[in-house]
Formats: structure tokens, C-alpha cells, sequence
């Protein structure tokens, strides 16, 4: 059954005009159109400063910052990626000591997280997941983001995501909610692009 479903997923992939787009553009995913999408709508990619890119890996997204900045890029994720020029990457956990002296009090201008929990099958408890993950992202953000900075937060529609949009809306000037064409029809996955850090309390 798994040997099937593997060779359905490749099937699906060679129809899917974003995977076939990226073979021939040179990039290591499809989620590169994800955050060309974003920026072509919010415009949240600085073009200097310092950007961290939390579940980096295969290193799509930083191909992307690459293009439309001369940022100082740092990416973050548990699996090993081939390496990619000018990034400072570590291999880890980004909740760890290890990470925090990799950033070494760092503060960047804009925080990308397209991180997702490894999920069972049960819908509700996967959600619950989902949600503690974005939680723990955004006590992260408010930790290392500059004021005024952008950040952005792949998220999974369901019961408790309006509670944690109103939570970012406590710390950014403005918060939407974006789904990108190039996202699959099938998921309920969209992204909070959230502009306009606003420091107004101690969060360390």
C-alpha cells in the first residue's frame, strides 16, 4: 500500500504545473512560489538587515530571500539541507539553547516559519498541535523580531485560529491572512503575514 501510494504522489507531482515549474526553474521546491506570492502581495522582504527562515529545509524559501535581498540570512530546521551560499544554517531544534546561542541575541527584520508538526490523523488532536507549534513560534518572534519588523506563519484552518490571529493583532500594526495559488487546492493550510512589530512590552 505505501510502495502505491509513493508512486501516486509522484504521478500527482509530474501533473502538478508548480513542481514542474520549480525542475525547470532551478528551485528545491514548489514552496517557492508560496512566499514569491507573499511578497508580491505584502512586500515583506527587507533588502538589508538580517532575515531567519525557521524550518528552512530543502532551502527553497532562502533561494527566494536570495533574489529579492541582500540580507543577512540565517535558517533554522531539524533536518540537514545541501549547502546553499551566504547562509548561516543550523541544524536543530529552534526552541533550543544551541539555537539561541547560534542567533546569539540577534534581532531581524523579518521571521519566516513554515514549520508543521509531524501529525497522526486525528484531526483534532493535530490541530492542537498545529496551534501549540504557532504558540511557541510566536513567543520566538516576539523574542528576536526588530520593531517595526514582518513576520510570516504557515497555519492550518481550524476551531482555534481566530484566537491566535487576535494574538498576533496585540503585537503587529496589521495581520492577514493569505492562501497562495500555488498552495494545494486539497489543503486547509494558509499563511498570517503579520507587518509592523510593534515592541510595546518586555518579553524576555
Amino acid at each position: 500500500m505505501k510502495r502505491r501510494d509513493k508512486h501516486q504522489w509522484m504521478k500527482d507531482r509530474m501533473k502538478d504545473p508548480f513542481f514542474l515549474k520549480a525542475k525547470k526553474e532551478g528551485y528545491r521546491a514548489r514552496s517557492a512560489y508560496k512566499l514569491i506570492e507573499i511578497q508580491e502581495k505584502f512586500n515583506i522582504i527587507p533588502k538589508t538587515g538580517n532575515v531567519l527562515d525557521l524550518g528552512c529545509a530543502p532551502g527553497a524559501w532562502i533561494q527566494v530571500l536570495q533574489k529579492f535581498s541582500k540580507a543577512s540570512l540565517f535558517g533554522i530546521d531539524l533536518l540537514e539541507i545541501a549547502p546553499i551560499s551566504n547562509l548561516n544554517f543550523l541544524k536543530g531544534d529552534i526552541f533550543s539553547e544551541e539555537a539561541n546561542n547560534f542567533l546569539q541575541n540577534k534581532k531581524f527584520n523579518l521571521i519566516l516559519s513554515d514549520i508543521a508538526p509531524n501529525c497522526c490523523g486525528n484531526k483534532r488532536q493535530d490541530h492542537l498541535k498545529i496551534m501549540a507549534l504557532a504558540d511557541r513560534v510566536l513567543e520566538f518572534v516576539l523574542n528576536y523580531l526588530e520593531e517595526s519588523g514582518n513576520f510570516c506563519i504557515k497555519i492550518f484552518d481550524g476551531s482555534d485560529v481566530t484566537e491566535y490571529i487576535a494574538s498576533t493583532r496585540t503585537f503587529f500594526k496589521s495581520v492577514k491572512f493569505f492562501k497562495p495559488k500555488s498552495s494545494s487546492k486539497e489543503s486547509n493550510e494558509f499563511y498570517l503575514v503579520c507587518s509592523n512589530f510593534i515592541k510595546t512590552t518586555k518579553t524576555d
